[in-house]
Protein backbone atom coordinates (compact mmCIF):
# COMPACT_ATOMS: atom_id res chain seq x y z
CA UNK A 1 0.00 0.00 0.00
CA UNK A 2 1.33 3.44 -0.93
CA UNK A 3 2.12 5.89 1.82
CA UNK A 4 -0.42 8.63 2.36
CA UNK A 5 0.11 11.72 4.47
CA UNK A 6 -2.66 13.76 6.05
CA UNK A 7 -2.70 17.49 6.67
CA UNK A 8 -5.60 18.34 9.02
CA UNK A 9 -7.32 21.70 9.53
CA UNK A 10 -5.36 24.14 11.66
CA UNK A 11 -6.58 24.52 15.26
CA UNK A 12 -7.70 28.09 14.50
CA UNK A 13 -9.91 26.86 11.64
CA UNK A 14 -11.54 24.24 13.88
CA UNK A 15 -12.11 26.89 16.56
CA UNK A 16 -13.63 29.32 14.02
CA UNK A 17 -15.96 26.57 12.78
CA UNK A 18 -17.21 26.07 16.36
CA UNK A 19 -17.78 29.82 16.79
CA UNK A 20 -19.57 29.96 13.44
CA UNK A 21 -21.71 26.96 14.44
CA UNK A 22 -22.63 28.55 17.77
CA UNK A 23 -23.63 31.78 16.01
CA UNK A 24 -25.83 29.77 13.64
CA UNK A 25 -27.44 27.99 16.61
CA UNK A 26 -28.41 31.36 18.08
CA UNK A 27 -30.42 32.14 14.96
CA UNK A 28 -32.43 28.88 15.44
CA UNK A 29 -33.47 28.55 11.77
CA UNK A 30 -30.09 27.38 10.39
CA UNK A 31 -29.55 24.74 13.11
CA UNK A 32 -28.87 22.00 10.49
CA UNK A 33 -26.09 24.19 9.05
CA UNK A 34 -24.64 24.65 12.54
CA UNK A 35 -24.59 20.89 13.07
CA UNK A 36 -22.92 20.51 9.67
CA UNK A 37 -20.09 22.88 10.71
CA UNK A 38 -19.63 21.04 14.01
CA UNK A 39 -19.28 17.72 12.16
CA UNK A 40 -17.07 19.00 9.32
CA UNK A 41 -14.60 20.83 11.57
CA UNK A 42 -13.20 17.55 12.86
CA UNK A 43 -13.00 15.89 9.46
CA UNK A 44 -11.21 18.60 7.47
CA UNK A 45 -7.94 17.35 6.00
CA UNK A 46 -5.94 16.87 2.84
CA UNK A 47 -4.74 13.34 2.12
CA UNK A 48 -1.76 13.17 -0.24
CA UNK A 49 -0.91 9.92 -2.01
CA UNK A 50 1.57 9.16 -4.77
CA UNK A 51 -0.96 9.72 -7.60
CA UNK A 52 -2.96 12.65 -6.26
CA UNK A 53 -4.62 14.28 -3.33
CA UNK A 54 -8.03 14.29 -1.72
CA UNK A 55 -9.36 17.45 -0.06
CA UNK A 56 -11.90 17.08 2.74
CA UNK A 57 -12.97 20.63 3.56
CA UNK A 58 -16.31 22.25 4.31
CA UNK A 59 -17.84 21.07 1.02
CA UNK A 60 -20.34 18.23 0.71
CA UNK A 61 -17.98 15.92 -1.20
CA UNK A 62 -14.21 15.57 -1.13
CA UNK A 63 -12.27 17.08 -4.00
CA UNK A 64 -9.93 14.69 -5.81
CA UNK A 65 -6.89 15.85 -7.73
CA UNK A 66 -4.85 13.49 -9.91
CA UNK A 67 -1.33 14.85 -10.38
CA UNK A 68 -0.96 13.43 -13.92
CA UNK A 69 -4.06 15.35 -15.11
CA UNK A 70 -2.92 18.78 -13.90
CA UNK A 71 -1.75 21.08 -16.70
CA UNK A 72 -1.40 24.39 -14.82
CA UNK A 73 -0.89 25.14 -11.14
CA UNK A 74 -1.52 28.50 -9.50
CA UNK A 75 -1.48 30.34 -6.19
CA UNK A 76 -3.98 33.08 -5.38
CA UNK A 77 -3.51 35.17 -2.26
CA UNK A 78 -6.66 36.93 -1.03
CA UNK A 79 -6.41 39.53 1.74
CA UNK A 80 -8.92 39.37 4.58
CA UNK A 81 -9.95 43.03 4.89
CA UNK A 82 -13.19 42.81 6.88
CA UNK A 83 -13.52 44.24 10.35
CA UNK A 84 -15.50 43.25 13.41
CA UNK A 85 -16.57 39.71 14.20
CA UNK A 86 -16.94 38.73 10.53
CA UNK A 87 -13.41 39.85 9.68
CA UNK A 88 -11.97 38.14 12.75
CA UNK A 89 -13.74 34.88 11.86
CA UNK A 90 -12.55 35.13 8.24
CA UNK A 91 -8.94 35.63 9.36
CA UNK A 92 -9.19 32.76 11.82
CA UNK A 93 -10.90 30.48 9.30
CA UNK A 94 -8.30 31.13 6.59
CA UNK A 95 -5.15 30.96 8.68
CA UNK A 96 -4.29 34.65 8.91
CA UNK A 97 -4.59 37.98 7.10
CA UNK A 98 -4.07 36.33 3.71
CA UNK A 99 -5.96 33.26 2.46
CA UNK A 100 -3.68 31.25 0.18
CA UNK A 101 -5.68 29.37 -2.45
CA UNK A 102 -4.15 26.51 -4.46
CA UNK A 103 -5.69 26.28 -7.91
CA UNK A 104 -5.19 24.04 -10.89
CA UNK A 105 -6.47 23.51 -14.41
CA UNK A 106 -6.61 19.94 -15.70
CA UNK A 107 -5.84 18.84 -19.26
CA UNK A 108 -9.62 18.55 -19.77
CA UNK A 109 -10.05 22.21 -18.76
CA UNK A 110 -11.62 21.56 -15.36
CA UNK A 111 -10.72 24.14 -12.69
CA UNK A 112 -9.83 22.87 -9.22
CA UNK A 113 -9.25 24.88 -6.06
CA UNK A 114 -9.06 24.82 -2.29
CA UNK A 115 -7.90 27.14 0.49
CA UNK A 116 -4.40 25.86 1.20
CA UNK A 117 -3.77 28.08 4.23
CA UNK A 118 -6.53 26.34 6.25
CA UNK A 119 -4.43 23.21 6.68
CA UNK A 120 -1.52 22.50 9.00
CA UNK A 121 1.95 22.58 7.39
CA UNK A 122 0.50 24.11 4.23
CA UNK A 123 3.96 25.14 2.95
CA UNK A 124 5.06 21.49 3.06
CA UNK A 125 1.83 20.46 1.34
CA UNK A 126 2.44 23.01 -1.42
CA UNK A 127 5.99 21.72 -1.91
CA UNK A 128 4.71 18.14 -2.22
CA UNK A 129 2.19 19.15 -4.89
CA UNK A 130 4.85 21.09 -6.85
CA UNK A 131 7.28 18.15 -6.73
CA UNK A 132 4.56 15.61 -7.66
CA UNK A 133 3.28 17.61 -10.64
CA UNK A 134 6.63 18.99 -11.79
CA UNK A 135 4.93 22.35 -12.39
CA UNK A 136 5.94 25.78 -11.17
CA UNK A 137 2.98 27.54 -9.53
CA UNK A 138 1.84 30.65 -11.36
CA UNK A 139 0.87 33.77 -9.41
CA UNK A 140 -2.81 34.49 -9.96
CA UNK A 141 -4.68 37.74 -9.47
CA UNK A 142 -8.27 38.34 -8.51
CA UNK A 143 -10.40 39.23 -11.51
CA UNK A 144 -13.97 40.49 -11.72
CA UNK A 145 -15.50 37.00 -11.90
CA UNK A 146 -12.89 35.03 -9.94
CA UNK A 147 -9.21 34.21 -10.29
CA UNK A 148 -7.40 35.48 -13.35
CA UNK A 149 -4.77 33.22 -14.87
CA UNK A 150 -1.78 34.81 -16.64
CA UNK A 151 -1.74 34.58 -20.43
CA UNK A 152 0.62 32.02 -21.92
Amino acid sequence: MAQQDEYPFKASVRKAAVIFGVLLLVLVLPIPMAIYFFVKRGKGRVVVGENGLEVHGFGLWPGRWTFAEIERLGLLEVRMVGGGLGGALARQMNGGDVAVNLMAITRAGKKLKFVLSRYEKHEELMTRVVVATGLTPETLSMGLMGPKWPER
